[in-house]
């Protein structure tokens, strides 16, 4: 995926990237205020804040990027204020509906930052081409090898584990090597729950991830691990 973004979200909720995003501009200690409305492990809420564009830390302090700044402002506006938007975080603490639905001011400010993420863009050509030529071959590694046959080392990063071994399997000699795809094990769960959940979320894909790679089967179509854009169902 290149430059400094990290390639693995490390939540399943995009709530958390803009409850930081809240914290940061909130009065009071943005960890605090993240412990206390968002969720508890911190870094990672602000992990998937710098991910998706909203806050910067290059300094010890963080800081609201001109996104960030502008996310704030709608929900804000949406929620008559920072702490009660950030009260409006809260009362979605570990829960399984979609943001989009219930939410949807938040789900639209969620959905808005994660189409600036460096994969999502591509990832969507990709499954809107699998849609317009009529295959409906959206099982997670049918999927991963379309991608990988336009954009090999973005497929890589996106899809596979971090194990050395798996990536120099999958570019040898400067070639793709597609079977990589093929099996299950080689694949990065982050991708296949995290990414996905907040997809779903933010209402651009149909359904969740799988809990584990355990989870994943290539010998079955189940839900969770096909990739269909919302308006292609």
């Amino acid at each position: 995926i290149g430059g400094d973004v990290p390639s693995k979200l490390k939540k399943n909720h995009p709530k958390n990237a803009v409850g930081y995003a809240l914290a940061v501009a909130a009065d009071g200690d943005t960890e605090t205020l993240c412990e206390e409305y968002v969720i508890g492990t911190v870094s990672h809420a602000r992990l998937d804040a710098e991910a998706l564009g909203l806050v910067a830390t290059r300094s010890a302090k963080p800081t609201l990027t001109p996104k960030g700044t502008e996310s704030v402002r709608t929900l804000s506006y949406c929620y008559d204020g920072t702490l009660p938007a950030l009260e409006k975080v809260r009362e979605y603490y570990g829960s399984q509906k979609r943001l989009i639905d219930v939410e949807p001011a938040m789900g639209i400010v969620a959905r808005d930052a994660i189409l600036q993420y460096p994969p999502t863009q591509e990832l969507l050509n990709v499954l809107d081409n699998i849609a317009e030529e009529g295959t409906e071959e959206f099982r997670v590694d049918q999927v991963a090898k379309c991608l990988a046959r336009r954009r090999p080392e973005f497929a890589i990063d996106l899809f596979l584990s971090t194990d050395p071994k798996t990536r120099r399997a999958a570019l040898r000699d400067r070639e793709i090597r597609l079977e990589v795809f093929d099996r299950e094990e080689n694949y990065h769960t982050n991708t296949l729950f995290q990414y996905k959940a907040v997809l779903f979320h933010t209402g651009l894909l149909t359904s969740r991830g799988l809990d584990t790679l355990a989870d994943l089967d290539f010998s079955e179509e189940k839900e969770s691990q096909m990739w269909i854009p919302e308006d292609s169902s």
